[in-house]
């Protein structure tokens, strides 16, 4: 397919001296340099067809430049040089690099996995590397903690691209319902043994199942000739095959080109490897139409659909004969073909790289963007200013989430810049800010913001913060204001006012009305926050609310009606998914057989922090078993003790511990349930608690009251906990038989924890993963 393309641009965080070309514009020239260039079809398609660009191969045997003086010409010829591997290529054009050029360099997974013989990355000078596209978020992940100087924006996942259309065209055709596919049995880490296991378990339920096998065997390599312990393993295999009752239910065929029209003649794709890079046949059998089923292969479901996702051959043939039920398999051939198309389309991904480009050059290069390429670019791809205040460095929800945010859009490939608001500071705690906030993959600027909640504050007042915002709107040539909560979004409808062409969204993480008055507030100071909320829902071009039952609020309260909202919850990273049981159960000692209630957070009054602890003792009476675990501050620790005293509660059935926000996940993980509790106020119908994801991810279900967003109602859908009735918040005396149903639920969740821990992960992973939630966002703002 040849794709010819719109005019774009994006993504790059460009270095902080630049070589400004003054020539006249004419088309960019591109450089593609490596060698084994099977996955570049598509940048050859895109930009070779591209009337804004020239294009040129540099190309070589191997690992190393074999031709220096072919690639000094193409050095000396390139605007742009986009290296595929990021191998002893990326390592010559970046000491080579010239003034004013651009280099990009797509790093697969070879170049991180073999590191300790093929070790190019280290010899790479990175600094003078602009963009760097990653293929997986796990080597991603790697090479941010690797290379930290990589964090500030140079790098992003970027999917490999594939020619949809072909797949989708093929995959009309009539495809044998029992058939499963099997791309590439060598070499033996792709484990066609568990495929084949799988084939077993299928048939003795349904018979007519068949395994379809498509590329080269072993015996047709010569390397693998060399093997002889991996060949007496494949000899088996083929041994296996001749004693299954259906032998010709396995079929072999040859490798070619025709993987379009293969993949249309089977139902399931089966990805069974020990481990991948991104399995790139999974993606083109969803376009086709095929439903996958991966083994849980690291990072797996980080790129493919945890639903399609597991850890054993028993747990794969079940999900694979469920979707036998009423249209289920439908559905799933429809829905992975959707998923395909968003995230591996050939068209939009070398958009991507074409806006990054082109973004570049918009500062480095100007006369070669025209003003339509601009205009598109600042659309698709947008820079934005992300604005935040913070009081100290001390971690919050409200940080949390802001943190959170900016890394899953940054990894996804936004162009973000952080201002940081603060009030005034000593300078020890300013300091200690800017070092935790350098972690953060992006830049971030301080600006001090005195009176930043007096209601009677104007424009005039803060001058000095606007006229410093202001400049790096100029500087990052920024075209969204991402205001975190009601305050900050008060200081960007005063920025608008100066910039209108801004695009202004309200990042709304709670009602601020009715925080300050369950704060105590004045009522004329509550009056006045309410007025505030209403005037900036209504001038703001996106409002993000972190629950429908926010949205719903709205609607009811300033008949708040329109269109322009995005559902946004608390949502968790993936570092927050645990998993290193061992360590933890070492460090905690906790007591065997009991059962292990959690609780992460403050004993704030909202938090309901004494009711939890009086609840707990009611709970503790009724079975000595029960254990609290406490993730709390220190400062907070000896009023927790003196209130579980006073209920009567000893310190033997407690473990309390201060845990940072990384450690949480290690430490939760170890309980059977956790706490989430809250009276029934509209502050806690609308909110979206950062904890609940936290427990789900460390495999919790969640003891919650009735009216908390929109997670007491899901918890009962769902299956991922139990709701605790709001009244035995305010009691001292047990109500014996509401108690007995939640030490029934843990007793249960205790007998059946594996199941429960696989529903609440999987849900987490589904719905409450950032990776997801910052692709959904940026697809709506950008397309």
């Amino acid at each position: 397919m040849k794709f010819v393309p719109r005019c774009l641009s994006d993504l790059f965080k460009s270095s902080p001296k630049k070589t400004i070309r003054s020539e006249a514009a004419r088309p960019v020239r591109f450089l593609l340099a490596g060698h084994d260039l099977k996955f570049t079809g598509p940048f050859h398609d895109y930009f070779s067809n591209n009337p804004r660009y020239e294009f040129r191969i540099d190309e070589h045997p191997g690992h190393e430049i074999a031709s220096e003086k072919q690639s000094r010409e193409s050095l000396e010829w390139a605007d742009v040089i986009f290296c595929e591997w990021a191998l002893g290529n990326l390592v010559w054009y970046s000491k080579h690099k010239k003034p004013g050029q651009m280099l990009l360099a797509r790093l697969h997974s070879q170049e991180w996995n073999y590191r300790d013989r093929l070790d190019y990355i280290y010899k790479t000078d990175w600094n003078r590397v602009d963009k760097l596209l990653l293929v997986t978020p796990v080597i991603y992940d790697h090479i941010i903690q690797e290379f930290p100087q990589l964090g500030r924006g140079k790098a992003q996942v970027l999917n490999c691209p594939i020619d949809t259309d072909a797949y989708v065209k093929a995959g009309q055709s009539a495809r044998k319902k029992y058939a499963l596919g099997f791309v590439g049995m060598v070499p033996a880490m792709k484990r066609l043994d568990l495929a084949l296991e799988m084939l077993e378990i299928l048939q003795r339920e349904v018979p007519e199942f068949s395994l379809h096998i498509k590329g080269k065997r072993p015996e047709e390599y010569p390397w693998m000739l060399q093997r002889e312990e991996e060949m007496r393993w494949y000899e088996g295999l083929y041994s296996k095959i001749k004693e299954l009752k259906n032998p010709d239910s396995v079929i072999f065929y040859e490798h070619g080109s025709d993987m379009p029209e293969w993949y249309a003649s089977v139902s399931f794709l089966l990805s069974t490897s020990d481990h991948e890079g991104c399995h790139l046949s999974v993606a083109e059998s969803m376009l086709a139409g095929c439903v996958p089923s991966i083994r849980s292969w690291d990072g797996a479901n980080r790129i493919y659909p945890p639903r399609f996702v597991w850890s054993t051959p028993e747990e794969g043939a079940q999900k694979i004969l469920a979707l036998f039920e009423e249209n289920a398999r439908e559905e799933a051939s429809a829905f992975s073909r959707t998923y395909a198309e968003e995230r591996f389309s050939q068209g939009h991904l070398c958009e991507q790289v074409d806006s990054m480009i082109m973004r570049h050059f918009e500062t480095v290069w100007p006369a070669v963007v025209s003003g339509k390429c601009r205009e598109i670019s600042s659309r698709l791809l947008p820079n934005i200013l992300f604005v935040g205040y913070l009081a100290s460095s001390s971690q919050s929800g409200y940080r949390i989430r802001i943190e959170q945010e900016i890394r899953a859009l940054a990894r996804a490939g936004a162009r973000i810049h952080f201002a940081c608001c603060h009030p005034e500071m000593n300078s020890a705690v300013l300091n200690a800010l800017k070092v935790e906030l350098d972690a953060l993959p992006c830049p971030v600027s301080f600006h001090r913001a005195p009176s930043f909640f007096d209601m009677k504050l104007t424009a005039a007042e803060v001058k000095a913060l606007l006229d410093s915002l202001e400049e790096v709107l100029q500087k990052k040539r920024i075209d969204i204001l991402h205001c975190e909560a009601l305050y900050c979004a008060r200081i960007g409808t005063m920025l608008k006012e100066r910039k209108p062409e801004l695009k202004l969204f309200f990042d709304c993480h709670g009602i601020s009305p009715e925080e300050e008055a369950m704060g105590g507030a004045a009522k004329t100071r509550v009056e006045k926050v309410n007025q505030l909320e209403m005037e900036v829902l209504f001038r703001t071009d996106l409002n993000i609310f972190v629950s429908e039952a926010m949205q719903q609020h709205f609607r009811n309260k300033h008949a708040y009606v329109g269109e322009n909202y995005w559902i946004l919850p608390c949502c968790v990273a993936e570092s927050q998914f645990a998993s290193d049981r061992e360590e933890t159960e070492q460090r905690l000692s906790l007591p065997q057989n009991a059962l292990i209630l959690s609780y992460a957070g403050t004993l704030a009054a909202w938090q309901c922090g004494e009711e939890m602890l009086r609840l707990f003792s009611l709970l503790h009476q009724k079975e000595s078993r029960l254990h609290f675990l406490l993730l709390l501050p220190e400062k907070e620790q000896e009023k927790a003790r003196e209130w579980l005293h006073d209920y009567g509660v000893s310190d033997e059935s407690v473990t309390m511990l201060e845990a940072r926000h990384d450690e949480v996940p290690l430490y939760l993980q170890e309980a059977h349930a956790g706490l989430l509790l809250r009276k029934e106020d509209p502050v806690n119908q609308v909110a979206s608690p950062t904890k609940f994801g936290e427990y789900l991810a460390a495999g919790l279900p969640v003891l919650l009251t009735e009216g908390i967003g929109d997670f007491s109602a899901l918890v009962e859908k769902e299956g991922l906990g139990m709701i605790v009735p709001s009244s035995l918040l305010d009691t001292t005396e047990a109500n014996d038989e509401e108690l007995e149903q939640i030490l029934q639920f843990l007793k249960q969740t205790v007998s059946g924890r594996d199941q429960m821990r696989r529903r609440c992960v999987h849900y987490a992973r589904t719905e409450l993963h950032w990776e997801r939630h910052a692709h959904d966002f940026l697809k709506a703002i950008t397309r």
